[in-house]
């Protein structure tokens, strides 16, 4: 009989990262497994063989809701009865270990935020810390989240490398031109700090007048109010707002640029990362935000705006020299080797 597992998780955004990343995960596993996926939100068009999906559509509208939710959940995960219960990002983790303090099984966590940052909600950050600490395993893809769980008592923590795919990406991509701009790629959320990297933009622009544009692509938020800070520098010429494109096409952005620019304050691994040095294109991202900075070469930090903006103006009519030797390093992230990691930690 297969080592049942349940995989818990609030949605299956089929653009965000964290997403994507768990359905790769699990489609790869079927075999070894008896799987079954609890889901909080209504689930779209997805189907995966051998896989049970189970939509709870969840109701968040009130503190008794949220109570009553992990009763639901509790309730379902004891139906189910598996060896193993693997949750997936900060707040589902805390519901699925709330609902599983009584249950005979294997807790895994996998936490792809930053838990660095200040967390508004005080009971929230109270319950992270005390049921982290009794989870069996937690799960990180940055080695500096990890180093700081470590500091508050969370040791029970390994390192799981982002899965990346390398199918047709260079034959789709091979024949493009790069062209002359600098390239974004992720949602707008405060956490994605794309307000320092159009104000590092403006100011290597207001001093220099470059020629390289920014390229920034991804889902809108009217809070973020990026589209309005564009505006109001008068930056409508050179800095470029794309919406949303489809999963495919992120590639050719990426291929077509001069680098990948990620400023967020807090990260957990991000896909594009990876992706990029596939594409054979550097990556500059802030210091001691994301770990892999320490183990690849064409990942460039800077420390502040000022030194963004010093970047781009230095780099803004010569291209990077991509160096080869890390395409190597990133069979850390084939997809064989994480399935492998994640049936050692599975079946350990």
């Amino acid at each position: 009989m297969k080592n049942k597992i349940v995989f818990i998780i609030n949605s299956l955004d089929p653009i965000a990262g964290a997403e994507k990343m768990f359905k790769t995960v699990i489609s790869n596993l079927t075999g070894y497994y008896d799987i079954h996926v609890i889901v909080f939100k209504q689930i779209k068009e997805i189907y995966i063989k051998e896989i049970t999906f189970i939509n709870l559509d969840l109701k968040w509208s009130s503190p008794f809701c949220k109570i009553k939710n992990i009763f639901i959940l509790r309730n379902k995960i004891k139906e189910i009865s598996p060896n193993n219960m693997i949750s997936f990002i900060e707040k589902t983790n805390i519901m699925a270990l709330l609902a599983t303090l009584n249950c005979n099984c294997k807790k895994i966590v996998f936490e792809v935020t930053d838990p660095r940052r200040e967390h508004l909600n005080k009971l929230f950050s109270f319950l992270y810390y005390k049921l982290y600490k009794i989870a069996d395993i937690v799960l990180v893809n940055n080695k500096y989240v990890i180093d700081y769980l470590n500091t508050r008592d969370i040791v029970n923590t390994i390192y799981m490398p982002t899965p990346m795919l390398k199918p047709s990406i260079q034959d789709e991509v091979k024949k493009i031109e790069s062209e002359n701009y600098w390239l974004f790629l992720g949602r707008h959320h405060p956490v994605k700090g794309i307000e320092r990297l159009v104000e590092a933009y403006s100011i290597a622009n207001r001093e220099n007048n470059l020629n390289s544009k920014l390229l920034i692509v991804g889902k809108e938020d009217p809070q973020a109010s990026i589209r309005k800070m564009v505006n109001d520098l008068n930056l409508t010429e050179k800095v470029m707002l794309i919406n949303e494109v489809q999963y495919h096409e992120v590639y050719l952005y990426i291929k077509n640029s001069k680098a990948l620019v990620l400023s967020s304050y807090f990260e957990g691994e991000p896909n594009v990362i990876i992706e990029s040095m596939i594409l054979s294109k550097p990556v500059i991202v802030f210091k001691n935000v994301i770990s892999l900075e320490n183990d690849f070469d064409n990942i460039h930090s800077v420390l502040d705006i000022q030194e963004l903006s010093n970047f781009l103006v230095k780099y803004d009519s010569k291209d990077f020299k991509f160096k080869e030797d890390d395409i190597e390093k990133l069979e850390l992230f084939s997809l064989k080797n994480v399935v492998n990691v994640w049936r050692k930690v599975i079946d350990q």
